[in-house]
């Protein structure tokens, strides 16, 4: 599928987090304070089992946020819009959606989007999603003092097989999506938005997993009620 190269596009200011709902300690500034000095820096922290629970409720949290975005992904409707939606989503839960760079630039938005060719960092905007887009969507969500931290890509419309395939592909293995294109990026003027240097399209997912004696628990797995939007998962 021939695509013309993505273009930044308008954004609007970024969304307000009512004051009474927690946040990291580097949220006004985006200078961590505490984690610079702590002895995490040098050991792996065993966590205790009040803070698993803290984590797979914060991580569940960060699920629904991100499926409820997913659902309304259509052509036609702007990468802002669904910003706004998984915002409001975040806010009624009494939680904090945000990712790594909102505080550096006040035009920055909470949650990355990327699209097409978009590696990593895409910042929401007015462009609206066209028939046979892919677009990752990437949610950290922030509650009790721990993170929640997930990211899928999915098809707007109808998409090539190819886009099909690189998004399969991504899910089952990062190391062979690498080899389809060129590894090297670039990044737009707003120093942030990372894309392919060929053009090529990108794709990514991510969960958070913890690591326990007996094996890996992934905590951001999809739920029952997560839309079916991945042909190979379907029985």
């Amino acid at each position: 599928m021939h695509c013309s190269p993505l273009r930044p596009y308008p954004i609007s200011k970024m969304r307000v987090v009512p004051d009474e709902i927690e946040k990291p300690d580097w949220a006004l500034d985006g200078i961590p304070k505490i984690e610079p000095d702590s002895d995490l820096q040098k050991r792996v922290e065993i966590k205790t089992p009040e803070q698993i629970e803290r984590m797979r409720e914060t991580c569940r949290i960060a699920r629904e946020v991100l499926d409820a975005g997913a659902r309304i992904i259509k052509p036609g409707i702007t990468t802002d819009e669904i910003d706004r939606v998984i915002h409001e989503e975040t806010i009624a839960r009494g939680h904090i959606t945000f990712l790594y760079k909102f505080t550096f630039n006040s035009d920055l938005q909470l949650v990355i989007w990327s699209v097409n060719e978009v590696i990593c960092h895409g910042i929401p905007d007015a462009r609206k999603l066209e028939d046979g887009d892919i677009v990752n969507i990437d949610v950290t969500v922030y509650y009790k003092g721990v993170h929640g931290d997930l990211n899928e890509t999915y098809f707007v419309g109808n998409v090539d097989e190819a886009s099909k395939q690189l998004v399969r592909c991504s899910y089952e293995c990062l190391e062979k999506a690498i080899a389809i294109g060129a590894w090297q990026d670039r990044l737009w003027p707003d120093e942030w938005t990372a894309v392919t240097v060929d053009g090529k399209r990108s794709a990514q997912f991510e969960h958070t997993l913890l690591v326990t004696e007996t094996g890996c628990e992934v905590l951001t797995a999809r739920l029952p009620s997560s839309p079916d939007v991945f042909p190979w998962l379907k029985p």
